[in-house]
């Protein structure tokens, strides 16, 4: 990837990761990170909400750049499905980058083309995971990768620089515990504990989104 942008003379590449509650930017320049970006995009509420993000970042899109992206937030509310999704998303995209300069990253079957990504949706949902996991084992050889995200987190071993992962889909992850879904910021705290400690006593939860895992930090006397 790095050989074919140095020679096409595009030393700038900004990557975009379009997830269901942020949108995530970084943008690399011969091969050092210059600027880095998260707003929230509560995509449940619209795809314009992901869409007025990327305006607003316009200025760092508009140059002549490449743009490579991954992808979360196709498990939004907002699509029937998740191929649906993955192809609302790429829609998004090629809208507001075009395709001449655009990258998707595919997982397993590495980086593509908005054509060619239509039909690779199920190496494209959800593969951020990879793309981090894959570089840490790049860098690092042999290891344990653990990326918590306001959602989930991420449990990947790596060895002699390739990934061990027994999944790959979110679904086959769940299965080798691979894929583990709490977060720091999204998760209900029912769905972690079913007792926790008030005023002494130990005291059973409601089964209600009265509180996720975000309000762990927050400081009860000036809540």
């Amino acid at each position: 990837m790095k050989s074919r942008f140095a020679n096409e003379g595009k030393p700038l590449v900004t990557g975009w990761d379009l997830g269901g509650a942020h949108l995530k930017m970084a943008q690399c320049h011969n091969g050092k990170i210059v600027s880095a970006k998260i707003l929230k995009t509560p995509l449940w509420l619209g795809v314009d909400q992901l869409r007025e993000a990327l305006r607003e970042l316009d200025p760092l899109s508009a140059e002549n750049n490449f743009n490579v992206f991954t992808m979360t937030g196709e498990l939004s509310d907002t699509f029937a499905s998740r191929d649906a999704g993955v192809a609302g998303l790429l829609d998004l995209i090629q809208q507001e980058f075009g395709t001449e300069n655009t990258l998707i990253y595919a997982g397993r079957a590495g980086f593509c083309d908005v054509g060619s990504a239509r039909s690779l949706g199920s190496d494209i949902a959800s593969a951020n995971w990879h793309a981090t996991a894959l570089l840490s084992a790049k860098l690092a050889n042999t290891g344990l990768f653990v990326d918590m995200g306001s959602t989930t987190t991420d449990i990947l071993a790596f060895k002699d620089g390739e990934l061990t992962n027994l999944g790959y889909s979110d679904a086959e992850r769940l299965l080798t515990g691979e894929l583990v879904y709490t977060g720091f910021a999204r998760s209900a705290l029912i769905g972690i504990a079913g007792l926790v400690p008030v005023r002494g006593r130990m005291t059973p939860l409601m089964n209600e989104y009265f509180a996720n895992t975000a309000d762990l930090g927050r400081d009860p006397w000036h809540a």
